[in-house]
């Protein structure tokens, strides 16, 4: 139960799997272990232009959170369009779909081979544009397919930046930098978007314009001890992309493989979706009372879920167990020994998608409350403050598919997952196989 070291190219990271030091870190103010400077660290913020504070935190907890009532019918809407769009209609399919569904389907050419994480993170851009930036930006191809190119970039720099010594990082960006130059991209994209909405701001429209109540126009309105600087505003902007982008990619494929999987799971998902939104109380209130979907999601999580929380030392630290943290530690929070325990969980190397719908109470949302037997999220006042969004999202990827469509794996299967160190990853170069359901 005891802390313990792991190494990674640049140095040794401390990790924690026991719940009580979980629950004792949470405890430890940023002061003293600090979630934001750890992912700067880790995401090598001054190469990458990734940008983090407490304004993007407190501006999703009592912003974004406060108005996910009223922005969840935009966002189903346009899950539905995005989805439409990205999974090829199956009438006339092209001619390698045709022969991949005859040699390995073996059903009619109406099924589509999709590359399944390209896809999600596809949709997913789309779907954080309207939320974040709203119409008509969000149908602005070119915006949505840089902001999650840099979503991902930002990934890949700081997996490579941390391979080098902090003196030859300079030399390595110098030579090749994705993310540098995806955000200048970026900046020159949106920069007029920006002008538009200061100039707003400037003459008080913006805060009377419902249009504007987003992501953007917060960002803006709380930005002027900075003399709203369009950059670092476009900067704050796809950091909050990223954890949307980078998130939902990696967590809704994973689910989305686990459902083609498990081929079982789908009638009963779908009857309970069809059942929730036929009560006619709202799309919130539907998301909310799907109890089993929520279940095959959290069970989806608990397995491949590994880091959880991240944090560095600011000062000195000893926990109770007596390991020391001294300046700079880089300590990570996994929960996969915690989500894999047989005294916690019945069979708990078995895929269970109504396992929480069998153990837990229906009320909802339960997989955005954390507790020290599930903490994907993290654990205490730190834990992601945009979990109940990541969640309502994730339910309604997954209506629109099951309702829309039948899937199917390309192999007998689920694809095998990709670490890099001690992060786990979905397939990124794996298909699904689509088919349009035809409506009753």
């Amino acid at each position: 139960g005891r802390a313990f070291q792991l190494p990674h190219a640049d140095r040794w990271v401390v990790y924690v799997t026991d719940p009580q030091l979980v629950k004792e870190i949470s405890t430890i103010p940023p002061n003293r272990l600090s979630l934001l400077e750890a992912s700067n660290d880790m995401l090598q913020a001054p190469y990458t232009g990734i940008h983090q504070e407490q304004q993007i935190i407190d501006i999703i907890k009592y912003r974004l959170v406060r108005s996910w009532t009223s922005i969840v019918p935009t966002v189903y809407e346009e899950a539905a369009e995005a989805l439409s769009q990205y999974i090829p209609s199956t009438t006339g399919a092209l001619l390698i779909n045709y022969l991949l569904c005859l040699l390995i389907c073996r059903r009619s050419p109406e099924w589509t081979a999709v590359p399944a994480f390209a896809t999600v993170s596809d949709v997913t851009s789309r779907i954080a544009a309207r939320m974040f930036v709203g119409l008509p930006k969000a149908h602005d191809m070119e915006y949505t397919r840089l902001s999650a190119e840099w979503a991902h970039g930002v990934i890949n720099a700081g997996v490579v930046l941390n391979m080098f010594p902090k003196i030859l990082r300079p030399l390595v960006c110098w030579i090749h930098n994705p993310p540098a130059h995806t955000l200048k991209l970026v900046f020159k994209n949106i920069a007029s978007l920006i002008e538009e909405r200061k100039s707003l701001l400037a003459t008080k429209d913006l805060e009377k314009s419902d249009r504007h109540n987003d992501l953007l126009s917060w960002l803006i309105q709380g930005d002027t001890a900075n003399a709203m600087d369009p950059l670092l505003i476009t900067r704050k902007l796809l950091s909050v992309n990223f954890a949307t982008i980078h998130t939902l990619s990696s967590v809704g494929t994973h689910v989305l493989y686990y459902l083609a999987a498990h081929p079982e799971y789908v009638e009963p998902l779908r009857a309970e979706i069809t059942s929730a939104l036929g009560q006619g109380h709202g799309i919130k209130h539907a998301l909310d009372h799907m109890y089993t979907l929520e279940s095959f999601l959290k069970e989806s999580l608990r397995f491949n879920f590994i880091v959880s929380m991240l944090r560095k030392a600011i000062q000195p630290i000893t926990l109770s167990d007596g390991s020391h943290l001294p300046i700079g530690t880089l300590l990570m929070v996994s929960p996969l020994p915690v989500h894999m325990s047989s005294e916690l969980y019945e069979d708990a190397e078995v895929f269970d998608g109504f396992r929480f719908h069998k153990a837990e109470s229906q009320s909802p949302n339960q997989m955005a409350i954390p507790s020290l037997d599930y903490f994907p999220f993290g654990y205490g006042s730190l834990a992601c403050p945009g979990r109940l969004i990541a969640v309502s999202l994730l339910k309604v990827l997954l209506t629109h598919i099951l309702l829309g469509y039948d899937i199917k794996l390309q192999g007998d299967t689920r694809p095998a997952d990709k670490w890099i160190g001690t992060l786990c990853f979905p397939n990124d170069l794996a298909k699904i196989f689509f088919r349009k359901r035809v409506k009753q």
